[in-house]
């Protein structure tokens, strides 16, 4: 698979993708999310995640 650095990150991204979404997770940074319908019927409760900044 031919890579490229991204854009706007250190890491090497697949050159020939439609869509790359670049970005920082700080793991000390969470905010709830939920609750879900998840695709096994079930609903998850809400909780706390971490965040994904996109850049």
């Amino acid at each position: 698979m031919e890579l490229v650095k991204g854009e706007t990150v250190d890491l090497e991204v697949p050159a020939n993708a439609e869509i790359v979404l670049e970005g920082y997770v700080n793991l000390d940074e969470l905010r709830t999310e939920g609750p879900f319908g998840d695709h096994t019927g079930f609903y998850s409760l809400a909780d706390e995640y971490p965040v994904f900044h996109l850049t």
